[in-house]
């Protein structure tokens, strides 16, 4: 044993890994703690026993065709399915493929990089094009697949041509309801792994409403634990008593296991959680649009969603009602966008695949609704239809930027301020994550209320910033991050040390750092806004000289590799408007020192 945890993996050939994997676990039954050993060994993750527990359960049966690992949220069933693919890999088995929620997806890169040293590939579209076009399969990887379920509902055919070792299937309650006509994503995914003979299904919640679901999960394992759908209900199905029930437990026992906080208090330290309930009111302006939006999706004929996907769509454009104006703006844009490509008769990209870049949990929504077919070819009634929707979308989209502060955002700097103090009460970190379904609410850059507390905040989900985070000093600041958002190439705030602009003071000399570094088409600026007061003082003077000789010799570099032009601007604080273009502000770029 130890001679072998010390030769080095480099001289190991596959014949020899896979002869070594196999020495270690000849004489160990299936789910002992020899089984995975070296498994154990790899794992750079401090391990808690009930999670080495459930990784035995899951190897344990060779026959299996998998579990159903439904341990209580927060105990780490990504460790344990972690745990599974290395012990997978160890043995050579490394057709591995892991479907997960669309947010999730990075996660579980990083997880398996960082805890169990194994690169895994997120396939998504463009990755999955760019391998198709070579024509091979972009399913067949050397290293761990992930994917969200939508991407793998769509190319379900690929992944049924591939012999996988193991599917590992996170928050699997998703397909509970594949037992339904109606559920496609379900029903796709049960087809399309009818053939894998190892599966591992990861649920915080494997039964809500239904003992149906439970069916419906352990269905996607193996048909034949429960039989058909009748025969689950005529044994299951009426009012529930102690035999139903113990024997429910016996099926559910060589595929289920579960742990429960409770359990694990001995080592699982949890933290408190105390709830704060803060109420708002809409203003007049918030009530006004809510309705106008409100009557036009109880309209009985809408052309802007597609008549089998219409009550997903109504559903989702509810939830980005509520969350935020910025959210339904944004959701309302993309409609727009859609009718405009159906009337210039150009591929269209499905609207539930577009919505997906406005509302978080549009995937897990999309599993409960049936799919329909729609007819493409319109009659002259619904080309003007369609038109007098784009003009109808289009007000409802200004009248929602209209609205500069809603009175939620509002009510959560005062539920911010109630926490906080809060948690200076009780001696805790004054530190605050904020949840919402919709990524356009959390890319909220309007301005905030108390503008006095900015540096204090954090501005998030910019497109040509290199950094999709920024703090800013001022207000002024933010606002001029907004146009470059809508008019530059790229653009940042550089750090200490970045550039090394030096400026005299004293005998001193003192590094300049300027507000923002801007790119554009023919020329690169460093940009400084500054109080209109202060634009003549010696030390701001001092620094744009400085900045300005930096520029020279930048330019006179870069202009013999073929480079831009660098330039310095000084703009005052009251010149920086949202609705002015980034071209205005040339003419405050100094000329000479």
């Amino acid at each position: 044993m130890e001679k072998i945890k010390t030769m080095p993996q480099s001289q190991l050939t596959p014949h020899q890994a896979r002869y070594y994997s196999w020495l270690l676990t000849r004489q160990a039954e299936g789910g002992s703690m020899d089984s995975l050993a070296t498994t154990l060994v790899d794992a750079q993750v401090d391990l808690n026993p009930h999670q080495v527990d459930a990784a035995l359960f899951a190897c344990k049966n060779p026959l299996s065709k998998g579990v159903i690992l439904a341990d209580e949220v927060g105990l780490g069933k990504t460790i344990e399915a972690g745990l599974v693919i290395l012990q997978h890999w160890a043995e050579r088995k490394r057709k591995i493929l892991i479907i997960t929620p669309a947010n999730l997806r990075k996660q579980w890169h990083q997880e398996l990089q960082e805890k169990f040293g194994l690169q895994g590939m997120i396939l998504e579209a463009k990755s999955y094009n760019a391998i198709k076009k070579t024509g091979k399969n972009p399913f067949r990887q050397e290293n761990p697949v992930i994917c969200s379920y939508q991407f793998a509902k769509s190319k379900a055919d690929d992944i049924k041509q591939i012999g996988w070792d193991l599917v590992v299937l996170d928050e699997a309650h998703r397909l509970r309801n594949v037992y339904k006509k109606n559920n496609v994503i379900g029903k796709t995914l049960k087809e399309a792994l009818e053939n894998v003979s190892s599966k591992v299904l990861l649920t915080a919640t494997p039964l809500q409403n239904s003992l149906l679901e439970l069916y419906g999960l352990v269905s996607m394992i193996d048909d034949r634990v429960f039989g058909d759908l009748d025969s689950f209900r005529a044994q299951f199905g009426a009012k529930a008593t102690e035999q139903t029930l113990f024997h429910l437990r016996q099926r559910l026992n060589p595929v289920c296991q579960r742990t429960l906080r409770r359990q694990v208090q001995a080592y699982v330290p949890y933290t408190q959680r105390l709830a704060i309930l803060q109420k708002f009111t809409p203003s007049d302006q918030e009530r006004e649009f809510s309705h106008l939006v409100a009557e036009y999706l109880r309209r009985p004929n809408l052309q802007a969603m597609p008549e089998g996907q219409r009550q997903l769509i109504s559903l989702v454009l509810w939830k980005l009602l509520a969350s935020s104006s910025r959210a339904i703006a944004g959701a309302l844009d993309t409609m727009t966008k859609r009718l405009q490509g159906v009337l210039a008769e150009s591929t269209t990209q499905d609207l539930v695949e577009t919505l997906d870049e406005d509302y978080e949990s549009l995937d897990e929504t999309a599993e409960e609704w049936e799919e329909e077919s729609e007819s493409n070819i319109l009659t002259a009634d619904e080309y003007q239809a369609i038109a007098d929707e784009i003009e109808e979308l289009k007000h409802f989209k200004q009248l929602a930027e209209n609205i500069r502060e809603d009175a939620k955002s509002r009510a959560l700097l005062t539920a911010l301020s109630t926490a906080f103090a809060k948690l200076k009460e009780l001696g805790a970190a004054q530190k605050a994550i904020i949840f919402t379904e919709s990524k356009r609410t959390q890319a909220y850059r309007q301005t905030p209320k108390d503008v006095s507390r900015i540096k204090q905040m954090l501005f998030g989900s910019f497109s040509k910033c290199l950094y999709p985070l920024q703090k800013f000093d001022s207000d002024t600041e933010r606002r001029f991050a907004v146009i470059l958002e809508r008019d530059a190439q790229k653009w940042f705030k550089p750090a200490q040390g970045q550039f090394q602009i030096y400026w005299k003071s004293g005998f001193d000399s003192k590094e300049y750092i300027p507000d923002f570094v801007v790119e554009t088409k023919d020329s690169i600026w460093l940009v400084e806004t500054k109080a209109g007061k202060d634009l003549k003082d010696p030390e701001v003077l001092a620094k744009a000289d400085a900045a300005f000789e930096w520029c020279k010799h930048a330019t006179d570099y870069a202009l013999q590799h073929n480079g831009k032009h660098w330039r310095y601007v000084l703009i005052p604080h009251d010149e920086v408007v949202e609705s002015k273009k980034l071209a205005d502000f040339l003419r405050f770029e100094k000329k000479s020192a």
